[in-house]
């Protein structure tokens, strides 16, 4: 992990890297994990929050949290209108997300019902936000990072921080039309899901929170993706489960089910099956969900922490897609002949003698500074 405060040459490259994730064609939603996983590794910080939003007055559409638990699941479902009635988007947007720190800075703060039965019970206390803006410097969503109580609050120079990582972010979710051939895709996660015979859920693996997440879409809900029953799973899924569930509750033979989707963020293959247990206890149903994301996204996530220039890296990037060379020049807006003294530099560095196996490379043992 990047030590913090970073350096000088560190930021640049930091900066620069979340410039080029907000530069690859999917929506921002789809991307908001691999974001934020960047800026907290950049802060240091604990605990990552989104809230997209849209109309006006703002409203929340969706929410993306890299921590979540029961006492979480509460708020959503019963307390989700106070905490944005205590804490207005719109006045969010109007102190551009200093509201946050403004609030933690008076007395008696640290009794707010938000910190006793939300944050405090994740593990964190202290808040910073900025919101993310496009180009026309329009509202698209909030971003928040939360560290630890023993932390201490963020600093005026960490709000700094965040709004220019925000600014490099601009370009978030823009499609560009281009000439270059279709991405392929690779396996990112593989999670289970097991239910008992009312839907519940009993069991998730690790890295099921976010797969649902991306498998979902913007209208689902705040954080239906986290829950605890079948509401979980996307509406397809469920509604193959449910079915799944209703012929064994009747006693029907079941046989597994198989399907994939082919979504923004990736390819999801999906299995269900009925698991009848050895002894008397009820059949639980098995899903098992896994992504295989586009090649890009893995290759750009593998480039944080390198110090090698942006058009670098975009090259790599872009290599993914196997074009030619006249492509890949015509993509960067370069000459052949320049693009071929930055690849032939990219590889003496790397010690390779192709783009592709420079690829496999950061694939299979991401570079580091």
């Amino acid at each position: 992990m990047i030590s913090f405060p970073l350096s000088a040459r560190q930021e640049t490259t930091w900066l620069e890297h979340l410039a080029l994730l907000a530069e690859l064609p999917y929506p921002g939603s789809v991307l908001m994990p691999t974001v934020m996983a960047a800026l907290k590794r950049g802060f240091q910080a604990d605990m990552s929050v989104v809230v997209w939003v849209a109309g006006d007055p703002l409203k929340p559409a969706a929410t993306w949290m890299d921590r979540t638990n029961g006492s979480v699941l509460s708020v959503q479902k019963t307390r989700m209108a106070d905490v944005f009635k205590d804490f207005p988007l719109d006045l969010q947007l109007q102190t551009d997300g200093d509201l946050i720190r403004q609030l933690q800075a008076m007395p008696g703060d640290e009794d707010h019902w938000v910190y006793k039965e939300a944050l405090n019970l994740l593990g964190v206390h202290w808040g910073i936000c900025a919101p993310l803006l496009d180009a026309q410097r329009q509202c698209l969503g909030f971003l928040y990072l939360y560290r630890a109580k023993e932390a201490g609050p963020f600093s005026d120079a960490d709000n700094q921080r965040l709004k220019r990582a925000r600014d490099r972010l601009q370009g978030l979710g823009r499609t560009p039309s281009t000439r270059l051939p279709p991405c392929s895709h690779r396996l990112r996660h593989a999670a289970q899901f097991q239910f008992d015979m009312q839907g519940r859920m009993l069991a998730r693996s690790a890295q099921g929170v976010e797969l649902l997440y991306l498998y979902q879409s913007m209208g689902e809900g705040l954080l239906d993706w986290c829950s605890d029953g079948l509401e979980a799973l996307p509406p397809q899924v469920r509604t193959a489960v449910a079915h799944l569930l209703d012929q064994a509750r009747q006693g029907s033979d079941v046989a597994p089910l198989h399907f994939s989707a082919d979504l923004p963020a990736g390819r999801f293959d999906c299995h269900a099956e009925l698991m009848l247990p050895l002894d008397d206890a009820q059949p639980q149903v098995l899903v098992r969900i896994s992504l295989h994301e586009p090649l890009d996204v893995a290759v750009a996530r593998s480039l944080q922490g390198v110090p090698w220039g942006l058009q670098e890296k975009r090259i790599l990037v872009a290599t993914t897609r196997q074009p030619s060379s006249q492509q890949l020049a015509d993509h960067l807006g370069v000459t052949v002949s320049t693009l071929k003294s930055y690849i032939n530099r990219l590889q003496a560095k790397a010690g390779v003698t192709s783009r592709q196996a420079l690829i496999e490379r950061l694939l299979t043992q991401p570079a580091r500074p």
